[in-house]
């Protein structure tokens, strides 16, 4: 027998609503008087990290909050912000003794339902205000540098609300189902009810030194989203107290959540003329405290997390969220530099800012800004090369990175711009575009790449064009050199290459950006030092496929992304059945089967791991751009399993010109995308299908393989599909194979081995990887293996 909280006993039959008294007459009438001494903030320091040696240092406080809100939210008194931009949920475990994981997930579900209604509210009414989730007390003015660290309030607000005319609201979120007890959801609610004085208090004690604090309206809601107004009185809730419980019903209808709001007394406009919001000051002053460098807000950096939450937002300081290290590099008057960086770091979040700030430093001129995409240019196998990939990354940073009505930032493609460039020295104008027959004997390399900045600068004159390009291969053995003329020949030119320095692998103990200082002396050297993109799980992981392969960078990179994310999955497909009858003359790539095996592991998926996940924010890689039999296999039997299941999604290769859908168009479709193509397609969800021994790009020319490349587009989680060993070895053969022929094919020149000699130094070093590259993770803890035979998960 259970004590209530009021000290009564409570019995665990059924309740009935005339038994008993209402909840809210024994439960939410907590003590809020102020206990401890109070704690001028104002006047103590900030640490933070100090953008240039990565140290910490302190910054008075009203500079990390006020200050920082100012510039980073100018528009907070007329627009609603929430953080973070999206929540990362945990996987569904199944056949778990223990049913946390499935509650946390539905905690999760009905939380984000809650604040996107909330959100809608907001954006359509401009609503001054700030949303804040799953926000840890602990967090809160956590990096203020006092004599005690003890945090005076412990767990979370799950929804707390400030805005600047109807003050303060705190939403406890509690997610039981309809068919749970009577018992079990007043229990709940009761929780709830003792959770919201938790939180009221923990308030007013952090910010009794504001003298404005104790006289704002405070609101306190409980959200009960899966039940119904009609469950209520079950649970011994009276009709005057229904209204303050937002229910299913309660956000049914837009129209139904606003007069929720009306009813609980938030949306309330004081006629007495008494003080009962924030001014524009105290509001700036308290948005600065919660979301400022002062606390530890879960700021999610990446842009793609906000488009994919509704937000809609360009290229404007508003919207973006720089870490004190790329805010220097933005601000500085470095004309020649090489931008360094591991994946997700934000490199080209940083160039295109730095891209519309030089566009609009001109009132009188016209400054254009080129970012050339070197996104399809082959960077490992065939060094150079322009593929015939899918360009999606052009249309990406146009979409969704660039002021719509800012005209002079130009977003190309090096492929374009190849193809117009004359290849006559004395021409300094571009061409008509060459055929594709020639276009195929061109290669990008330094020299192209100084044509190209010349012609353009050319074309513009001084002062009038600054170049970035982006994505630009990182290839040691070229003529680089040759750039450093640029210093001296287009001094006013801003030229900035931007190199993703987790897709090479230097030797133990080198460091690129000491190797690039070396060939371009002249130009300086950067390094974003915080992966930005990933969650904590999946760098993890990503950081133990670099182990796999015998690297050791964790000095130069660290993450930067507070959001503990999924666990990464595994699911290793069933042996192919289609041998049986033939197995001497059968090919793992003649295989009927596939896609019934990838049926059954889709099936799993959609239910226990993508409930919840629209299916644009889901794509899937297929095995290597540059095998285009394995890929094209894959395409057709990944895109038979997903017909099957009735999901919607977009041809492997996308749409083939600008009129029709594509990838960015919000359509609910899953995207279908190979390892170039896949640059611009980020998304919450990444599935690889790989059909080797490991998910990494194999590099004939050092013998090595590219890491965690599948890794780092996934902004919540990352799910491999593995063949059957038999099929991954056959695969992996005729991947060298046909690379091989590749490599002796382009030009004659790149590479001096016969297709021989490739084929068997790569078999070599495949042999001495016998120890499974999944099962080496798994070990290491940063991959859940899963499997689908039994009906059960490991």
């Amino acid at each position: 027998m259970d004590h209530g909280l009021d000290g009564s006993k409570e019995s665990d039959t059924a309740w009935t609503p005339d038994c008993i008294p209402c909840t809210f007459e024994n439960c939410g009438q907590g003590d809020n008087k102020i206990d401890g001494d109070v704690i001028a903030w104002s006047e103590l320091t900030v640490r933070v990290v100090d953008s240039k040696n990565g140290k910490p240092t302190f910054i008075p406080f009203e500079e990390a909050t006020t200050n920082y809100v100012t510039k980073f939210y100018p528009n907070l008194l007329t627009r609603t912000y929430r953080i973070p931009a999206s929540l990362s949920y945990p996987p569904l475990i199944k056949n778990s003794q223990s049913n946390e994981s499935s509650k946390e997930r539905s905690d999760l579900d009905c939380n984000e339902e809650v604040v996107r209604a909330l959100d809608a509210w907001g954006k359509k009414g401009k609503e001054p205000m700030l949303i804040l989730v799953e926000y840890k007390m602990k967090s809160y003015l956590k990096n203020v540098k006092r004599k005690t660290k003890k945090t005076k309030g412990s767990g979370d607000h799950d929804i707390l609300v400030l805005h600047k005319n109807f003050g303060v609201m705190f939403l406890q979120l509690k997610a039981c189902e309809r068919d749970s007890s009577c018992k079990n959801k007043r229990d709940a609610l009761k929780k709830a009810l003792v959770q919201l004085d938790r939180d009221v208090k923990f308030f007013l004690e952090m910010n009794q030194d504001l003298s404005y604090a104790a006289s704002l309206r405070l609101i306190k809601c409980v959200a009960l989203p899966n039940l119904e107004k009609s469950d209520l009185s079950e649970i011994g809730v009276c009709e005057s107290h229904k209204t303050n419980i937002l229910t299913k019903d309660s956000k049914s209808t837009p129209g139904n959540f606003t007069k929720f709001l009306e009813s609980i007394g938030f949306i309330k406009y004081d006629a007495s003329g008494d003080h009962v919001s924030f001014s524009s000051e105290q509001f700036t002053e308290m948005f600065g405290r919660y979301a400022g460098l002062a606390s530890l807000a879960q700021r999610r950096p990446y842009l793609r997390a906000l488009k994919d939450t509704g937000l809609s937002f360009n290229l404007q300081l508003e919207n973006i969220l720089l870490t004190p290290q790329q805010n220097a590099l933005f601000s500085a008057e470095k004309r020649k530099v090489i931008l360094l960086g591991d994946f997700g770091s934000g490199k080209s979040v940083l160039i295109t800012k730095v891209a519309e700030r030089l566009a609009n430093t001109s009132d009188h001129d016209v400054v254009s800004t080129f970012i050339i995409s070197c996104a399809s240019v082959s960077r490992t196998r065939m060094p150079g090369v322009i593929t015939d990939a899918k360009e999606h990354f052009v249309r990406f940073l146009s979409t969704d990175f660039i002021t719509k009505d800012l005209k002079n930032v130009k977003i190309k493609s090096v492929k374009e711009l190849i193809l117009c460039v004359s290849q006559d020295e004395s021409e300094t104008d571009f061409q008509e575009p060459i055929d594709d027959e020639t276009a195929k004997t061109i290669q990008l390399n330094p020299e192209v790449i100084l044509k190209i900045l010349k012609t353009i600068y050319h074309q513009y004159g001084p002062h009038k064009v600054h170049v970035f390009f982006d994505e630009l291969p990182f290839i040691s053995n070229w003529n680089w050199h040759i750039l450093d003329s640029l210093v001296d020949d287009c001094p006013d030119m801003y030229v900035w290459f931007v190199l993703a320095s987790g897709t090479y692998n230097l030797q133990r103990g080198h460091d690129h950006a000491m190797h690039m200082q070396t060939l371009l002396p002249r130009f300086h050297v950067e390094r974003l030092q915080e992966s930005m993109r990933m969650t904590q799980n999946c760098y993890r992981l990503y950081q133990a496929m670099k182990e796999y392969v015998g690297i050791d960078d964790s000095s130069l990179t660290n993450c930067g992304n507070v959001v503990p994310g999924p666990d990464p999955l595994w699911y290793p497909l069933s042996e192919c059945r289609c041998s049986r009858d033939n197995v001497i003359s059968f090919k793992p790539i003649e295989c009927q089967c596939l896609s019934e095996r990838l049926f059954r592991v889709f099936e799993e998926m959609w239910r226990y791991h993508l409930r919840g996940f629209s299916l644009d924010r889901i794509c899937i890689i297929l095995g290597d751009k540059h095998v285009k039999s394995i890929t094209n296999f894959l395409a057709r039997h990944v895109a038979n399993a997903l017909s099957k299941l009735e999901v919607a999604h977009y041809p492997y290769g996308g749409p083939q010109s600008e009129d029709v859908s594509h990838p960015f168009d919000g359509l609910e479709k899953v995207s279908i995308v190979d390892h170039v193509s896949i640059k611009g397609c980020e998304k919450f969800i990444v599935i690889v299908i790989c059909p080797y021994e490991a998910p990494l790009i194999w590099h004939s020319g050092t013998g090595r393989y590219g890491s965690g490349f599948p890794v780092c587009r996934a902004l919540a989680n990352v799910i491999f599909i593995t063949l059957s060993r038999s099929e991954r070895k056959y695969f992996e053969d005729k991947s060298i194979e046909e690379t091989a022929t590749s490599h002796w094919n382009v030009k004659g020149k790149l590479f001096t081995d016969t297709q021989s000699q490739l084929s068997e130094s790569a078999r070599q070093y495949m042999a001495g990887k016998e120890i499974d590259f999944f099962d080496f993770l798994v070990k290491k803890q940063v991959l859940l293996k899963c499997t689908i035979d039994n009906g059960s998960e490991e």
